[in-house]
C-alpha cells in the first residue's frame, strides 16, 4: 500500500546487474500445475492487480 517501483525482466536474462544492486526486496508469484514460469506481461498483470486490491479492497 506504499509507493513502490515494480522492475520486471525478461525471462530469459532477468534484471541487469544495475537494476538487481538497487533491489531491497523479490516476490515470488506461486503457480500451481505443471507451468514454469510466467512470461513478464503475465506476471506483470498479477503484480498490478494484487497491488490494486490491496490498495482498494
Amino acid at each position: 500500500t506504499v509507493p513502490t517501483w515494480l522492475l520486471l525482466g525478461s525471462e530469459s536474462h532477468g534484471l541487469s546487474p544495475l537494476a538487481l544492486e538497487s533491489v531491497s526486496t523479490s516476490v515470488i508469484i506461486p503457480m500451481r500445475g505443471q507451468s514454469e514460469s510466467l512470461n513478464v506481461a503475465m506476471a506483470a498483470t498479477v503484480l498490478l492487480y494484487e497491488a490494486l486490491r490491496q490498495r482498494e479492497f
